[in-house]
């Protein structure tokens, strides 16, 4: 097996067509470890960063990739290089194709090669699917076991044929339907599905969220920050825009004004549910429980079997409507060559968190 480390996009393009056939072959391949997701992720914010995409071949096929990237990170007088996976979102890791050669010896080609032959100090694998071959791989091999640590949970609704509107109801907050319908009668309520999404609609719930965080620095909530005030990010969704993986659920009132949103990526029947935000002016109203409420509405009546990814957090309110769960884990290891002093203040709880 022979393992190709690429150090530009155009590199990578080369094996554009090998990359979109892993991301259908293998079942742990999320939306967000597509081509298009990590292309314009890198094209966005390559700045300050090195790429170090890794493939794998097997009788002159791709079988894997490992889409990573190095960066300088630095804290008081230290600095280090990171090794990274590229893109964004909650779920990311390899591509496999693990029908002619197990899993296990594809990763351990690929851990092999980064160990021997690439110069970093850190590597992180982030946000990885605990069901995923990776993950399991990591978990069963003694010298990575204890480095591959729980990270976060993803709660998420399967909408199939054991679901009903009337179990959701049973567990979803109990005065949901009550501020929907005081919605409905004060305000109106439009409920809007976009199936494609256009830089006008961005535009529109980039500016709700952007206004939405700044009324809750306002109310006491410094911490807060919209995503959409990033130029780098705005860029990145601007250009992910295709019509096949975007869905906007939008709800709005009487006068034709955008009062909440939810906005989902797609693959296949799998919906992940990646930002959302509502008028801070209409807070009193639960929009948050009503947007989904009439989410899971809709999805109910496609007839499909659809699982609703609330996305990575631990937040009480994706847990007051389900009690399925993933759990994304972290494979955090300092290189052996490194810093002795790096690898010691590691153990200082909290001194290198992301």
């Amino acid at each position: 097996m022979k393992i190709t480390e690429y150090t530009s996009w155009n590199e990578v393009e080369t094996i554009k067509d090998d990359w979109l056939t892993l991301e259908e072959l293998d079942p742990d391949a999320s939306f967000y470890q597509n081509y298009k997701v990590n292309s314009t992720w890198w094209e966005t914010n390559k700045d300050h960063k090195d790429l170090a995409l890794l493939s794998l071949e097997h009788n002159g096929k791709v079988i894997g990739i490992f889409p990573l990237f190095l960066e300088t990170r630095k804290q008081g007088p230290l600095s280090w290089r990171e090794l990274k996976f590229l893109g964004m979102g909650d779920y990311r890791g390899p591509l496999i194709d693990s029908r002619e050669v197990q899993s296990k010896r594809i990763f351990l080609s690929f851990f092999d090669y980064i160990e021997k032959e690439m110069k970093y100090d850190r590597l992180i694998l982030s946000n990885l699917d605990g069901n995923s071959e990776l993950v399991h791989f990591l978990f069963s091999d003694s010298k990575t076991n204890k480095d591959c640590k729980l990270l976060v949970e993803a709660p998420y609704v399967k909408v199939d044929q054991d679901f009903s509107m009337e179990k959701l109801s049973q567990m979803m907050p109990s005065k949901t339907r009550k501020y929907r319908n005081r919605l409905e009668r004060n305000h109106g309520l439009e409920f809007i599905v976009k199936n494609q999404v256009t830089k006008e609609d961005l535009k529109e719930i980039g500016d709700l969220h952007s206004k939405q965080q700044e009324a809750m620095r306002k109310n006491g909530r410094t911490e807060r920050v919209s995503l959409y005030d990033d130029e780098n990010t705005r860029n990145f969704l601007e250009e992910l825009l295709d019509d096949r993986h975007h869905v906007l659920f939008m709800i709005k009132d009487n006068l034709g004004k955008l009062i909440s949103y939810r906005y989902c990526y797609k693959k296949n029947n799998y919906y992940y549910s990646w930002n959302s935000g509502y008028d801070y002016s209409y807070r009193d109203f639960r929009l948050n429980n009503t947007s989904l409420l009439e989410t899971f509405t809709y999805l109910s009546s496609l007839d499909e079997n659809i699982i609703f990814d609330m996305g990575a957090g631990r937040y009480p309110w994706k847990f007051r409507w389900t009690k399925n769960y993933k759990n994304l884990y972290i494979y955090d290891i300092w290189h052996e060559d490194s810093s002795k002093l790096l690898r010691f203040l590691q153990k200082v709880k909290g001194f290198f968190d992301e």
